[in-house]
């Protein structure tokens, strides 16, 4: 027996059942709609609209040319108003042409503030760049990623991208930063050696 398949809450169930009471929708939930359907459902809405302003705009400039008019409606005298630049609608809708060059404007004006403030932006980094990199620029738990010295070098005034044969700790490095900044380091192994040599 061939099994019949019912859909009456929704076009993409099956076999909900004839009566209301045979709904398997038991929580209220909203009906899950793939992926796949939505793009499909929102593409084809939107070929309909614009296909159906397509065919709008067809009759209409035939309308207008067989009425002895532009393509756009407009007669002998508002083409003239309009080139002599008088505005003929109380409430003109905004043209793509306008609407294009407000978007070139705005981008130029974006380009324009970025070219200012280049050379803030430039002192910013000089001024929050480092000598040293912290606690990070150590190799105890692993080798440092290439990729990321290479992105962070901007950030400090020391290379940081070449690193030696044997793993560095960044307390060594630490240490060799003081003493290169405040003279010979003392340790008690100087001051045994010292104290031996008295």
């Amino acid at each position: 027996m061939r099994r019949s398949c019912v859909a009456l809450a929704h076009p993409l169930t099956r076999e909900v059942g004839v009566y209301l009471e045979d709904e398997k929708n038991e929580y209220n939930t909203q009906v899950y709609y793939p992926m796949r359907q939505m793009k499909q459902w929102y593409a084809q809405r939107e070929i309909t609209h614009a296909r159906g302003w397509l065919y709008n705009m067809r009759r209409s400039e035939s309308v207008n040319a067989q009425n002895g008019l532009a393509f756009n409606g407009d007669g002998a005298f508002e083409r003239e108003m309009k080139r002599k630049g008088v505005q003929v609608d109380k409430y003109p809708l905004p043209s793509t042409v306008a609407t294009k060059r407000t978007h070139e404007m705005v981008l130029l004006r974006r380009q324009r503030l970025e070219e200012m403030s280049a050379g803030a932006m430039e002192s910013a980094r000089v001024a929050k760049k480092a000598d040293h990199p912290s606690a990070w620029y150590d190799e105890a738990d692993g080798p440092l990623n290439q990729h990321f010295l290479r992105m962070a070098q901007p950030a400090y005034a020391a290379d940081i991208c070449s690193l030696p044969e044997k793993p560095l700790r960044h307390g060594d490095i630490a240490a060799s930063a003081a003493s290169a900044s405040s003279g010979p380091r003392v340790t008690e192994h100087t001051v045994d050696a010292e104290v031996d040599g008295l």
